[in-house]
């Protein structure tokens, strides 16, 4: 499928998806918290990761997580990272990458450089464009939502709920 707004001419298909409005500008990056507040904010997660865990459903990344150094408990499955795991992880993780597109114009690099807007990916409930009566979201909503936001240049990537 080239895109959720298509047409076929002939033996090919053609997307009416819009290309992506970019927001670039680095001259006008905003610094929204001090370095002290950073540092703050990074000494509070490492805390967080160490003394109450993460929780993970799949057993299959508990015994990759736990095989890098970290701290499983068996019995709920908890992992608690300590912070020199977490400081080995972010110096080895890239600095940027390409969020791939279905197609390479729709390609999104992740880099700092850049701003894109997207759909937050929950969703669960909705406004009923007909009755106007907020409800739980369905199949259907999320299926209109995606060819709406595929119409829309300024919507980068759409999250499913």
């Amino acid at each position: 499928m080239e895109g959720l707004l298509s047409i076929r001419c002939g033996d090919e298909t053609v997307s009416l998806t819009p290309d992506i409005i970019r927001f670039t500008s680095p001259l006008r990056r905003t610094e929204l918290l001090t370095a002290q507040q950073v540092g703050t904010l990074k000494e509070a997660t490492l805390d967080l990761l160490a003394d109450v865990g993460v929780l993970f459903p799949s057993r299959h990344a508990v015994e990759i997580i736990k095989d890098r150094g970290a701290r499983v408990d068996e019995g709920t499955g908890l992992i608690r990272f300590p912070a020199d795991l977490v400081e080995r992880a972010l110096a080895d993780a890239p600095r940027s990458f390409v969020l791939g597109g279905r197609q390479e114009r729709f390609d999104l690099l992740l880099d700092g450089q850049s701003t894109f807007v997207a759909t937050e990916g929950v969703g669960v409930r909705v406004v009923d464009l007909e009755t106007g009566e907020v409800r739980p979201s369905r199949k259907a909503d999320v299926a209109l939502m995606a060819r709406v936001c595929d119409a829309l240049p300024l919507v980068s990537f759409f999250c499913l709920p």
